[in-house]
C-alpha cells in the first residue's frame, strides 16, 4: 500500500470515527415530525434517547418546521415544529436519567409565531426539570421582550429580542464550575453560532452562575400566553452535536475519498 493510499485510508476511518463519536455524545433529540394539529404532541414519542412521549399537554404541531443557517452552512432540520398555546398547560418528557455532572448542551430553534400573538406579559420556553421541579427555564422569561434564562432568582437577558425571526439557541451547562467558587454550576447561552463547529463562533450572551443544581431528568414546552415555536431540540455532552451539519456532506466526502481509491486500484491494474 503506498503512503498516498495510507493517507486516503486514514482519513476516511477518522472520519468514521468521528461521525460514530458524535452520535454516541448525543443524548436525546427531537425533529417534532408529527402530523400538524392543535394539541398534536400530545402522546407523541419521536427521536431517540426519551424514556417517554410528550405526555398529556396541549401544545400544537404546526407545518412547517423551523430551518436555520450562517455563513452558508445550514442546521439539521427535518419535521415540523412544536407551538406553545399558553395556559400554563406544556408537554413533559423524561430522560433516562439525571443529568448532573460534567458538561451537557441543550440546543434548540425558537421563534415568536407572528401569527398568532405577541409576547405580552408571560412567559414561554423550554425547561429542565429534576424529580418535579424546575431548575432551569431557557426562553422568554415573564414580561421581558428578550430571549434568556431563569432560575429562582430571576431572569438573565439576552439581547437578542423575541420576534419573528428563527434563532439558534446553544445552553451550555458545566456543573459545579460556578465562578465564584460556589459549587453550584455555570450556564452560558449562545445565540446563533455557525452549525457544524466544535466550539461556539460566538460569544456567550449570558454567562451566569446558578443559585442552585441545574440538573435535570425532564424537559418541558410550555407558556403562560406567548405562542413561540420551538423546533430541534437536542440534548448532547459535546458541543458538535448539538449543532450538527446534514450528513450528505459527509457522505459526499466518504464517496470521494472511496471513488479516489477505486481509482488508484484500477489504475494499478
Amino acid at each position: 500500500m503506498t503512503v498516498r493510499r495510507v493517507i486516503m485510508v486514514g482519513a476516511v476511518l477518522a472520519l468514521l470515527a468521528f461521525v460514530s463519536a458524535a452520535r454516541a455524545s448525543l443524548i436525546a433529540s427531537d425533529s417534532f415530525g408529527y402530523p400538524a394539529a392543535a394539541g398534536g404532541l400530545a402522546g407523541q414519542n419521536g427521536g431517540p434517547g426519551w424514556t417517554s412521549d410528550w405526555g398529556t399537554g396541549t401544545n400544537n404541531v404546526v407545518s412547517p418546521g423551523l430551518t436555520y443557517s450562517k455563513n452558508g452552512v445550514s442546521l439539521v432540520t427535518s419535521g415540523n415544529s412544536s407551538e406553545t398555546v399558553g395556559g400554563n398547560i406544556g408537554n413533559f418528557r423524561s430522560l433516562p436519567s439525571t443529568f448532573s455532572s460534567g458538561t451537557v448542551y441543550v440546543s434548540f430553534l425558537g421563534k415568536l409565531d407572528n401569527a398568532n400573538g405577541t409576547i405580552g406579559s408571560s412567559y414561554a420556553g423550554v425547561s429542565l426539570f429534576n424529580a418535579g421541579s424546575e431548575n432551569l427555564f431557557i426562553g422568554q422569561a415573564t414580561g421581558l421582550a428578550d430571549w434568556g434564562v431563569d432560575q429562582a432568582t430571576g431572569a438573565k437577558q439576552s439581547s437578542t429580542p423575541v420576534d419573528g425571526t428563527t434563532h439558534l439557541f446553544v445552553i451550555q451547562i458545566d456543573y459545579g464550575a460556578a465562578t465564584d467558587n460556589s459549587g453550584e454550576d455555570r450556564v452560558r447561552m449562545y445565540v446563533d453560532p455557525t452549525p457544524g463547529e466544535t466550539a461556539p463562533d460566538v460569544s456567550a450572551s449570558i454567562d451566569a452562575n446558578t443559585t442552585r443544581s441545574a440538573s435535570f431528568d425532564q424537559v418541558r414546552i410550555q407558556s403562560g400566553g406567548p405562542q413561540i415555536a420551538f423546533d430541534e431540540l437536542r440534548i448532547s455532552t459535546d458541543y458538535a452535536s448539538a449543532v450538527p451539519v446534514p450528513e450528505p456532506a459527509q457522505a459526499a466526502f466518504l464517496g470521494l475519498a472511496g471513488l479516489g481509491l477505486f481509482s488508484r486500484r484500477r489504475r494499478r491494474t
